[in-house]
Order: structure tokens, then sequence, then C-alpha cells
């Protein structure tokens, strides 16, 4: 199950088929907004870095496993319980310190009552410097922001990151509570466990 989160509450619920265009976080100015470009299908091999979490995963599933592989289908499986998140109020310097500190690269933005209402991504937000860093957060949020729940089947979630290039969803429960994180990385950290994860069974 999906949902979309916003200032204005829950804005939508059901499957990742029906899930609205996610839009690009509101700017101050445009082209403030720093971005990190994905690399191009179109790049060469040889131009591509080597070795790696990519190089492992190609590793893994050359290797012959012992037992078979263990078949992993729910967000549960995979997310990250414990999450670091940002209030809305805070100042856009306030929030990425947070982040820095915390070693995360995006972070759920909490309201005032503790509600999901955007998601802040390092690396889509300006520079703190003196003419930003005083911001709210709230201008550099993405906002409605997908949401996901803990037995949501895992490729619907790989397939939404793609689609709409997140690195990670909030995982909430049933009552709308933050419970976890579900990122990139948890995907590809499953791909190279020994045995490396079935999770496209």
């Amino acid at each position: 199950m999906f949902y979309i989160y916003g200032l204005g509450g829950r804005g939508y619920g059901g499957d990742a088929a029906g899930l609205p265009p996610v839009s690009a976080p509101r700017r101050l100015r445009a082209g403030e907004a720093v971005g990190v470009p994905a690399p191009s299908p179109d790049t060469p091999p040889a131009a591509r870095p080597q070795g790696g979490v990519a190089q492992d995963a190609v590793t893994a599933y050359t290797q012959p496993t012992r037992g078979g592989p263990r078949l992993v289908r729910r967000v549960s499986e995979l997310m990250t319980p414990r999450v670091l998140s940002v209030q809305v109020g805070a100042t856009l310097a306030e929030a990425l310190r947070e982040l820095d500190a915390g070693g995360v690269g995006q972070a759920p933005v909490l309201g005032a009552n503790g509600d999901l209402v955007g998601l802040l991504i390092r690396a889509r937000a300006p520079d703190a410097g003196a003419e930003n860093g005083a911001t709210p957060v709230q201008a550099h949020m993405l906002s409605p922001v997908p949401a996901v729940t803990p037995d949501t089947d895992v490729r619907h979630v790989a397939q939404v990151l793609l689609a709409h290039e997140l690195p990670g969803l909030p995982v909430v429960d049933e009552k709308g509570a933050l419970c976890g994180f579900i990122a990139r990385g948890d995907l590809l950290r499953a791909m190279v466990a020994e045995p490396p994860l079935d999770l496209w069974g």
C-alpha cells in the first residue's frame, strides 16, 4: 500500500500504479537547488566506476549459494526501523546539520503533531549559506511525498523509486505514524548479502 503525505495530510491511498507524479521541491530561485545526476545508461562501461556495490552485486550473483537464496518480499524485511527525521519548523541549516551528523542523505520531515509532511533530500537542497541557511525546511522539502507500509512488496517500491527518481521512501504504519525508511541502499545491501537474497522470485 502506498500513500501520499503533505502539509494537508494524507492525500492518496492505493497501489503503485495509481500513485500521482511527485513534483520537485519548491525553490527560492530558479536553478538554486543542487542535484546529483544519475549515471546515464549511455555511458560506456569503461567510463563507469569499477568495484564497489555494483561489482559486489555482480560477483555475489555469479557465485554458487549455500542452501539457495532467501526470498524477500516485504518492506519490513529490508527497511531501517530507526529513522532520523527533521521538524518542519527547523531551518535548512539546522536540518542539514542533522543529516550530516546522522550520516544520511535524506530524512522525512514531520509536522508539529509528528505527522509526515515531506522529505528533505540532501542532494537536492541548496547549500545552507548566508542566503539559504535561515530559510525553513518547508521551502526545500519534497511535498507531497510518497510513503509505503511495511507489508508492501519490495518490487513495487523499486518501481516507484525508479519512476519518481527518489532515493528512498518513508515507511508508515496503518495509522500514518512513521515507523521506518527504505532506501535504495537497503535494496542493494540485500542483493550483495551472502547468500544473495532473491528479491524477484
